[in-house]
């Protein structure tokens, strides 16, 4: 299970890049570590074991496991069971997996096997194109909530901000929800901003690139930890 406090920084290696993403963990170390197992020529079980264990050997960092559906900006095309086997296969080996809103029934399929390894479930919900209005962001949080994920679950939301009225809204978010454990992720333009910043309005965890950006918007390790810094109180 994951402990967001303080808040924690996010390195995403991804299956097909994992040699250079070793060598950038080292280099400089995030908090945890997302493995975009979608991110991969082929998953097979095999593949994603000895990927989860090098990781696990090499770093020493919490592991994130993630299937990114193609409808959310990831590869992975598998029907929801095919994904619950990968994803019942890398749980002895990580902390948390993402589950996509959209998928609810996925964390049906996995609730036990959750609840049994005590791992933290994401989930997540990513808009490439906008930041939706207010009513629509409160009202996945609701869909969060009616979820009823397993002890240790962190909400996820990652929009597009054309405007800085669009990062405002979605740094708004965590403190609209306090008892929630949020993170908040922006892209396009205003997207840089939001993932400085995050922090300062609540959120529990910031995604960055290790030798790559998978997502358009994302800052190194460093430099997302150099403004994470600039906006911690004074000793």
């Amino acid at each position: 299970m994951i402990a967001c406090v303080p808040p924690k920084l996010v390195g995403v290696a991804a299956a097909r890049t994992l040699a250079a993403d070793l060598a950038a963990i080292a280099a400089c170390p995030p908090d945890l570590v997302e493995y975009r197992a979608d991110l991969a020529e082929l998953v097979t079980t095999d593949t994603l074991t000895q990927d989860l264990c090098a990781l696990r050997t090499s770093t020493g960092r919490p592991l994130i496991c993630t299937l990114r559906d193609v409808k959310e900006g990831g590869e992975c095309r598998l029907p929801l069971e095919q994904r619950a086997l990968f994803l019942r296969i890398a749980l002895p080996l990580v902390d948390a997996v993402d589950i996509e809103l959209a998928n609810l029934p996925l964390l049906a399929l996995l609730r036990d096997d959750l609840v049994r390894h005590a791992t933290t479930c994401i989930l997540s919900w990513h808009d490439f194109t906008a930041t939706p209005p207010d009513a629509r962001l409160h009202e996945l949080l609701a869909v969060a909530r009616a979820a009823h994920a397993p002890a240790g679950v962190i909400v996820k939301i990652a929009t597009h901000c054309a405007s800085a009225a669009d990062a405002l809204r979605l740094l708004a978010l965590p403190q609209a929800a306090p008892e929630m454990q949020l993170a908040v992720v922006g892209m396009g333009p205003y997207g840089c901003a939001v993932r400085m910043v995050a922090p300062a309005f609540g959120a529990v965890l910031g995604y960055a690139a290790l030798a790559h950006a998978v997502a358009p918007g994302q800052l190194s390790v460093a430099d997302t930890r150099a403004a994470w810094r600039l906006l911690e109180p004074p000793a």
